[in-house]
């Protein structure tokens, strides 16, 4: 499951069948890390998305693929990162005009 993760946990909340299925998710995130908790989602795939925006950023800037190796983990709601319930900011803050 990756994109709609608060959709999918109404939607199985709503069926009472949360239980019966075993949810894999993407992303380590303020959504995804009460989902793990509450046991909605079983397992989710991760990784650091500081350093996927910094990859991203160097391959762009090389404007070719840098063939950066990034670790990702498998996280359940025993070894939740304490990155995931932090607010990911993927984007620069735009430079401010002095006046």
């Amino acid at each position: 499951v990756a994109g709609a993760n608060k959709g999918l946990a109404r939607a199985l909340e709503l069926q009472d069948c949360a239980r019966d299925i075993c949810v894999v998710g993407h992303e380590a995130n303020a959504i995804t890390a009460p989902m793990l908790k509450g046991g909605i989602l079983n397992f989710a795939l991760a990784a650091r998305p500081q350093l996927l925006f910094e990859a991203a950023v160097k391959s762009a800037l090389n404007a070719k693929a840098t063939g950066a190796i990034l670790d990702f983990s498998v996280f359940t709601l025993f070894n939740l990162p304490s990155w995931s319930a932090e607010p990911v900011m993927l984007s620069p803050q735009p430079a401010r005009r002095q006046a």
